[in-house]
């Protein structure tokens, strides 16, 4: 997102904008929403007292919990994929046992037909 368009979604001044993106509070991996609530987070804070290399700590924090949560979602989304397939291949397997059992139901029935003649 660019720096004009945070800054009419956060109400936060495009210099303060620019001074926290080059102060490395502002990483760009995130969302929409994940940087302008960041973004709010750390000019509310700066206000504040707190200092820029707790708000870089922070900032960094929250980039990781981004990406781990990505990496899981994508996990998630690879487990579902091969259980689909399983649930495919499972299905398959049912549908040829009731082929066998049905051929055998009749292969029966043949075999009583030939045994009354």
């Amino acid at each position: 997102m660019d720096i004009e368009t945070l800054s009419k979604k956060s109400g936060i001044a495009k210099i303060k904008l620019d001074f926290y993106r080059d102060a490395d509070l502002l990483p760009d991996q995130l969302t929409d929403d994940q940087m302008i609530d960041l973004a709010q987070f750390v000019d509310q804070m700066y206000d504040v007292g707190i200092s820029l290399d707790k708000l870089q700590r922070y900032a960094h924090l929250q980039q990781k919990k981004c990406t781990i949560i990505d990496a899981q979602k994508a996990l998630l989304h690879t487990a579902l994929q091969q259980l689909a397939e399983k649930q495919d291949d499972l299905r398959l397997e049912l549908q040829h046992l009731e082929r066998v059992q049905t051929q055998k139901n009749d292969d029966e029935s043949e075999l009583q037909q030939l045994e009354q003649k």
